[in-house]
């Protein structure tokens, strides 16, 4: 492969037509690649369409592999053009993929074993035609022995379907609560109750906790807990994110299964509003959260569903203050979104749920629970001094 002269402009004229018009479309695929990064750095109200370019960030990366490949093949020095872009894009690659060979050492009297899990209300309604599947996340957490879980979209009975607290207080060493409640229904026979929120369930006694809702989403929230491990404190805190919210007829384009939703009449609010709607709430959303996590006085531990890829400008306005526990210790590829669509059947790189950690703090043995029981996996890792 060799070429008289770098510069791109003889890069393009000196190839045939086909050549010509795949350089065209190189070139493009690599600046909307580019773009992808900056996503980052933007606030969405500033401009809105980064957003959406850092959303298919390994969409643009999967077609400049191909062109890489493509100029190979044809032993053409345009290789290097999508290469380098690439390799600039090094650090959001490792978000979303990644290789740890020698994984720190944390001793267990020091650490804590950590637990994030969007549960889906244990599948309460069934969504996944899997009657046992609250009981098999109860088997998996038990197996797992986490010494904290987060729960995001917690369900508990109170006489009525299942009591989690129950199952986990029998199956698990986890002893002590902290419930975010934000909806109670009345079952509309008898007398139970359905609670539903988020929780954080801990082998330790819980010193303090408090709950915070988001003003601009109600269905939205975070909360903390304080334990003692040790003699350390340490603050934990349980977020979940607005999502999208998609319809029936979104998920109809998009080429996923709508089974579980009713086909709305009337609903002229496109996907792009929606989406454009939901990446402005998470930013105003994060900036509540990161707040309160700046004024910890204790090393603080964040499980979070974001509802958003790691290449978007909330994720980075966490990462600014603590670390991603999957960057340090993961291993492959940290999707945990399974929802079926299309961009999950092509691509699946979803990864949506985190476990970050004061920079004090050390993290090992990342792991992206493989059992699929909700439309999240849970993920895991140890945290400590």
């Amino acid at each position: 492969m060799s070429v008289s002269n770098s510069n791109i402009f003889n890069l393009f004229y000196n190839l045939t037509g086909w050549h010509k018009f795949m350089m065209i479309l190189n070139i493009l695929s690599a600046f909307l690649l580019f773009l992808s990064y900056l996503s980052a750095y933007v606030h969405p109200e500033t401009f809105m369409l980064f957003a959406f370019f850092g959303l298919l960030f390994p969409f643009w990366l999967a077609i400049n592999l191909f062109f890489i490949l493509y100029w190979v093949v044809f032993r053409k020095w345009q290789f290097t053009f999508s290469l380098f872009v690439i390799i600039l894009g090094i650090l959001p690659l490792s978000r979303f993929f990644q290789i740890t060979i020698f994984q720190p050492k944390l001793e267990a009297e020091s650490s804590l074993k950590i637990m994030s899990y969007n549960v889906r209300v244990f599948d309460l309604y069934n969504w996944n035609s899997n009657k046992e599947s609250k009981n098999k996340i109860i088997k998996l957490i038990g197996k797992e022995a986490p010494d904290i879980i987060a729960f995001q979209e917690y369900y508990r009975g109170e006489g009525v379907h299942f009591d989690v607290s129950k199952d986990l207080f029998e199956n698990t060493s986890l002893q002590y609560k902290w419930e975010f409640i934000q909806v109670i229904a009345n079952e509309k026979k008898g007398n139970g109750k359905n609670y539903f929120g988020q929780a954080i369930y801990s082998k330790y006694p819980i010193i303090k906790g408090e709950n915070f809702p988001f003003e601009n989403e109600k269905s939205n929230q975070f909360c903390f807990i304080d334990i003692l491990k040790n003699k350390d404190t340490i603050r934990i805190f349980n977020a979940h994110l607005g999502s999208i919210r998609l319809q029936y007829e979104d998920y109809e384009t998009i080429g996923g299964k709508s089974n579980n939703l009713k086909k709305k009449q009337g609903n002229n609010t496109s996907i792009y509003e929606r989406m454009s709607e939901a990446y402005i709430n998470r930013s105003k959303q994060v900036d509540v959260l990161m707040k309160e996590v700046k004024k910890s006085k204790y090393p603080v531990i964040l499980c979070i569903d974001l509802n958003d890829t790691p290449n978007s400008f909330a994720y980075h306005q966490i990462s600014k203050q603590l670390t991603d526990a999957f960057v340090k210790t993961g291993n492959g590829m940290g999707s945990t979104y399974i929802g079926e669509n299309i961009f999950n059947n092509i691509l699946p790189v979803n990864r949506i749920d985190y476990i970050f950690f004061s920079p004090k703090l050390k993290s090992a043995d990342f792991t992206t629970h493989k059992e699929i029981l909700s439309d999240h996996k849970a993920i895991s890792c140890s945290v400590g001094f």
